[in-house]
């Protein structure tokens, strides 16, 4: 009964519990005889783990009867050395099936990006999908390898995570793992993490690196969601958040934008506000704002206009959130007539339909003392609804003791 209780762990966490190699070694001699207890994660965070441990460590990976083990959390050993790194590796790239999560942050010898590399190189189904590696110094030749690796991957990686980077020494390696990703950008990881730079790593990224950064995020097929580079010390300047505001504007995957902005005036806010919702014409507002991205900065609290659109930008149907937009600050004020002028035809003929009709298109948009509300069980995807009244493009109201906004429902798909 216990084994079967034991069977049933999703997770070990042993973290900060100092089992030392000994332990570690009677853990791995246990699942050895009872692979079937064998849990699909094990986290050694902090255990005073060094070489030896590895070996041990090495083995449970390569057993064949072990393969529901799927993460491993060797970070914070700062004992582990590079021949400790090399028996995982090998032992990694002889796995048939892949870790999902290998994390390794500690600060290793930046030459440790390589053994992986050539593990993985020759078995590529064993790369895993969330990648957690620090490491000191640089390593030209590790970062190009490495991104040439991820890029060969049949679908883009989860994760790929690297603290401590010396990337102030080693910026071509950094620039030769963006490049991969922009030949690529289908494939660049969903998330990438460069935490803890230090002020001469992270200026190098924003003096020179950045650029790469914008080109990717710019690509219509980049697969890239969230982006972290930490340095509280060192914010990006007027030049820097022009080259990231540009990026966000044509941007339509990019979820969470994490860089340290230091203090943002409010002017800098007010561009990322225009970002998130171009004012200049209602065909502005609904096809260039940006509607993906949902957190900004760290550590930080936008003001109320550009939280509400990055709380908005939350919602999975983009129409609905275009159209909020278009109507908070087209609608819902005094309508401009002059604002058609720049309209295409198809996006006029709408409007037409929807002046002549006399405001009757349907939303359960709310405006209440100015702050835009919505109920999401009272909410019908917009696809659904225009599906209901194709024929007649009309939507009816429901009746609510808030002020309805009767909306525009412009049938293009901004995303």
């Amino acid at each position: 009964e216990q084994r079967r209780r034991v069977s049933s762990f999703e997770k070990i966490d042993l973290t900060g519990c100092k089992i030392g190699d000994n332990g570690v070694k009677e853990l791995v001699d246990f699942f050895a005889e009872h692979p079937e207890m064998t849990p699909k994660s094990i986290c050694f965070e902090g255990n005073d783990i060094s070489d030896d441990g590895c070996i041990s460590i090495s083995k449970i990976i390569s057993n064949t009867a072990c393969m529901e083990l799927k993460a491993i959390d060797l970070q914070e050993n700062r004992s582990i050395g590079i021949s400790g790194l090399q028996f995982i590796a090998t032992a990694l790239g002889g796995r048939q099936h892949p870790l999902r999560l290998l994390d390794l942050r500690t600060r290793h010898r930046s030459d440790c990006i390589r053994l992986f590399t050539n593990a993985f190189s020759s078995n590529l189904n064993a790369f895993p999908d969330i990648f957690r590696v620090g490491f000191r110094g640089n390593d030209n030749e590790g970062l190009r390898e490495l991104g040439s690796l991820i890029v060969r991957r049949n679908s883009p990686m989860e994760e790929l995570f690297m603290n401590s980077v010396g990337i102030c020494d080693g910026y071509d390696g950094f620039v030769a793992l963006v490049d991969a990703f922009l030949e690529h950008p289908g494939k660049s990881p969903k998330t990438l993490k460069l935490w803890e730079l230090d002020d001469r790593s992270l200026r190098s990224i924003w003096r020179k690196g950045n650029f790469e950064i914008a080109q990717l995020l710019q690509r219509p097929n980049c697969s890239l969601e969230n982006l972290h580079i930490s340095c509280d010390r060192f914010p990006p300047d007027d030049d820097d958040l022009d080259v990231i505001t540009a990026c966000l504007t044509s941007n339509k995957v990019l979820r969470e934008l994490h860089v340290d902005l230091g203090t943002p005036s409010s002017f800098h806010w007010a561009r990322f506000a225009s970002v998130l919702c171009n004012k200049r014409s209602i065909e502005s507002t609904y096809f260039t704002s940006n509607h993906t991205l949902t957190k900004l900065g760290r550590y930080l609290t936008p003001p109320a206009t550009v939280q509400s659109y990055l709380q908005l930008n939350e919602y999975s149907d983009k129409r609905f959130v275009a159209c909020v937009k278009v109507i908070e600050n087209h609608f819902a004020r005094n309508f401009d007539l002059g604002l058609v002028e720049e309209m295409s035809s198809s996006v006029l003929a709408e409007v037409i339909s929807f002046v002549d009709q006399g405001f009757r298109a349907w939303a359960d948009y709310k405006i209440v003392a100015g702050k835009v509300s919505f109920d999401e069980d009272d909410f019908a995807s917009g696809d659904d609804r225009v599906d209901e009244h194709e024929n007649d493009g009309v939507l009816s109201s429901k009746e609510n003791n808030a002020l309805t906004v009767h909306v525009l429902i412009i049938k293009s798909n901004p995303a």
